[in-house]
């Protein structure tokens, strides 16, 4: 059983490697999520900026090269955070693999233990039975000879 028992917490350490690849994961997921809801945030505040600006009526000069000046502000912090998202998304993808290597490890470790688990229950009751043989066997010799 001392293998079995070694590879047993061998598993268990595989498992909170498992666990903590899945609390990085669920937190790049979170910063995912922020970071796609930011992007969505900028690109609906354009849309409606220039549709208000398409309805405003004659600007001046100087009010239309400012809302010009705006809207490309406003996209170039759309397109700064459409990099930012892709770079959240590649940092996902990582952790995500991380933690299906993590996975596979542990669950592969798991059925290893379980079959060392298996083949000591095997050999205790083999031992078990071999014992009751014998105790039997020496029952039987003794009321033979009495």
């Amino acid at each position: 059983m001392n293998a079995a028992r070694r590879m047993r917490s061998i598993a268990s350490l595989a498992a909170l490697e498992e666990r903590s690849a899945a609390r990085v994961m669920a937190e790049w997921r979170r910063v995912l999520a922020r970071e796609r809801r930011k992007l969505e945030e900028l690109s609906a505040y354009r849309d409606e900026y220039a549709m208000r600006a398409r309805g405003g009526g004659v600007l001046s000069g100087r009010s239309l090269h400012e809302q010009r000046a705006f809207v490309a502000r406003l996209n170039q912090a759309i397109a700064e955070q459409a990099r930012r998202v892709a770079e959240v998304e590649r940092e996902y993808r990582v952790a995500v693999s991380a933690w299906e290597r993590r996975r596979s490890r542990t669950l592969g470790l798991e059925k290893v233990a379980e079959g060392h688990e298996a083949r000591a229950q095997a050999a205790e009751a083999r031992r078990e039975q071999a014992e009751s043989d014998a105790l039997a066997l020496r029952l039987a010799r003794h009321d033979s000879a009495a």
